[in-house]
């Protein structure tokens, strides 16, 4: 695994770092930059083999709807982490995007949401109807109501309100 830096046009360096651990928050394999970023924000110590224990708990109940968990965040003086679940795998381990944005910086995008190109058409109007939508981009009603049940569902909310706040709060 390696840790990448990603700039975007405009906005202050993101710092990205992988982790894989177990459900119970034992560390298999993590880059330095991870360890890292959770030694400034969660006091992981040196060389220590399980995640810190706000981590751990976060883990082993994950809030959000069928199977998606919402990402952990927290903030120090200079800068914001986010930890995101990425995939769990079958043998019970589970990767994790650590993300560092410094106080300030323009919001990341959701790339690890991974939506549909119509899906990704259909988010920008979540504050309007069904009907409107459909009507916007040429499709049936029903069909817009899947596509926004799918984007709920891969943001782990349970309404498009709290969508329309999860894309404020990462672009």
């Amino acid at each position: 695994m390696s840790a990448s830096k990603i700039v975007e046009p405009n906005a202050n360096a993101f710092t990205e770092a992988l982790m894989l651990v177990t459900r119970r928050g034992t560390i298999i394999g993590a880059t330095r930059l991870a360890c890292r970023l959770l030694a400034e924000h969660c006091a992981l110590r040196a060389g220590a083999n399980r995640l810190p224990s706000v981590l751990r708990r976060w883990l082993a109940t994950p809030q959000g709807k069928r199977g998606q968990c919402r990402p952990f965040t927290k903030q120090n003086d200079e800068a914001q982490l986010m930890v995101t679940l990425l995939h769990p795998e079958a043998d019970k381990s589970f990767a994790l995007l650590l993300e560092k944005r410094e106080l300030g910086a323009s919001r990341t995008r959701l790339r690890y949401v991974r939506l549909t190109q119509r899906e990704n058409q259909v988010a920008p109007h979540l504050t309007k109807t069904n009907r409107d939508i459909a009507m916007i981009l040429g499709i049936g009603e029903s069909t817009v109501k899947r596509h926004v049940e799918n984007i709920l569902e891969k943001l782990g909310v349970d309404n498009r309100a709290a969508a329309v706040e999860r894309f404020q709060d990462f672009r």
